[in-house]
């Protein structure tokens, strides 16, 4: 895609007759991740320790959501129990005063409200309903569900600096873009699928290659297997599951609710735990003034604006595509990851040597020529394998002059003005 952006997607032969779509399970997997990277220090935290994590070591396993499944019923529980904590004082206020409540009074409404009130509603009815829709779309193999879904939830992306699936993001979207009528058609239809052909359980195809190989490897024996006994074993699957359903489903007596009819779906319930965090979240969300989390820390000034950088980074990364380095405005949570991103003296000595090369580079690009010469023979004789002391010392440095640089460029800029104005 890099090579081929402009090209017509059926002149394009680098992967052949390969077409490439990402596994949306995977994609499910960092959505979720994105939500909580987004939420945790804001009201996540308080709500996993409600719901049992209190251990650091437990807390930072629930951050990192190392079991999804249980990420998954974390934001379940926070989406159905702000929604109700979010619309009771606007319905209420409505029928105070006689009126029908319309979308219309309802953002007017939230406008009016605190920053806690206004982010949590965002992040409510924006960002976790397109994630339930994505959940739905997946299930059912909805292409539709999906894409509208997936075109607000991918912003989280650029918005959290999340390199890898931003580049696939883009990629995939191009590829649809630019397919033929045909092939289109083949990824809406095949985006997701369903191994046992009912209509609610499907699943991206990268879940369905891990289910298989993982089903394969449960009937090789302990040791590296052989070439011989992976033939064996792919050839003989579909047999040997069979017979052990038949084996089963002999002993197995189901009623009309178990998971082995057609009638079986997956409902959500844990009533006692959203009205908890309910009971919490009541009175912080009427609460003005400044900016807080849950627990009454202090946030980011500006983080109650992140929805607008995250789409504007989208757009940014797809006119700039590939020249997308440092194009993205970073998204901060709390005052400290703002003072510690912009706090060269955290940064470990890789980092602050990508920022010296990325200084030197603005400095020839300045017109600077004859000092960047200079600065980037001192810095290949000198300072790059030195200890991190000496590179902070030459960072400043080279700082300094492309401030010099920048100044002398505006004055001379001021001048000319001037000159042509007499």
């Amino acid at each position: 895609m890099k090579e081929n952006l402009n090209l017509d997607i059926k002149e394009c032969q680098k992967y052949k007759n390969i077409l490439l779509i990402p596994g949306f399970g995977h994609i499910d997997i960092n959505v979720t991740k994105a939500l909580f990277k987004l939420m945790w220090k804001v009201c996540i935290k308080d709500l996993a320790v409600i719901l049992g994590w209190k251990s650091l070591k437990a807390l930072t396993a629930c951050e990192n959501c190392t079991d999804h499944h249980k990420a998954t019923q974390i934001l379940q529980i926070l989406f159905e129990s702000l929604k109700m904590e979010l619309l009771k004082p606007f319905v209420a206020e409505c029928e105070e005063k006689h009126e029908h409540p319309t979308i219309e009074q309802l953002y007017e409404y939230v406008g009016k409200q605190s920053k806690n009130y206004i982010f949590h509603f965002k992040c409510t009815f924006t960002y976790l309903f397109a994630w339930k829709m994505l959940k739905k779309g997946m299930r059912r193999a909805n292409y539709n569900y999906i894409k509208m879904s997936m075109d607000k939830l991918s912003t989280l992306f650029y918005g959290l600096n999340m390199t890898t699936y931003m580049d696939l993001w883009f990629r995939f979207d191009n590829t649809v873009l630019q397919a033929p009528p045909e092939v289109q058609d083949f990824i809406k239809k095949n985006i997701c699928m369903s191994q046992s052909g009912h209509p609610s359980k499907a699943e991206g195809g990268d879940f369905i290659l891990e289910r298989t190989n993982k089903k394969i490897k449960s009937y090789m024996p302990h040791g590296v297997p052989t070439d011989e006994r992976w033939t064996r074993v792919c050839r003989s699957i579909d047999n040997i599951e069979e017979i052990k359903r038949a084996f089963i489903s002999k002993d197995q007596h189901t009623d009309g609710d178990d998971r082995t009819t057609n009638k079986y779906f997956r409902k959500f319930s844990a009533p006692d735990a959203v009205e908890d965090y309910s009971n919490k979240i009541r009175m912080y969300l009427t609460g003005g003034g400044q900016h807080t989390s849950t627990d009454d820390k202090p946030l980011d000034h500006d983080l109650v604006n992140f929805d607008v950088k995250c789409e504007a980074n989208k757009s940014k990364y797809y006119e700039n595509f590939p020249d997308v380095l440092r194009i993205c405005e970073r998204i901060f949570i709390t005052p400290d990851d703002r003072s510690n991103h912009f706090d060269i003296t955290q940064k470990d000595k890789e980092t602050i040597q990508k920022m010296i090369i990325n200084v030197l580079k603005d400095i020839h690009d300045a017109g600077g020529i004859e000092e960047s010469t200079v600065l980037t023979q001192q810095w290949s004789k000198d300072v790059k394998n030195g200890k991190k002391n000496i590179l902070l010392t030459f960072y400043r440095e080279v700082v300094q002059y492309l401030q010099d640089i920048t100044n002398r460029n505006a004055t001379l800029e001021n001048e000319a003005e001037q000159e042509e104005s007499d």
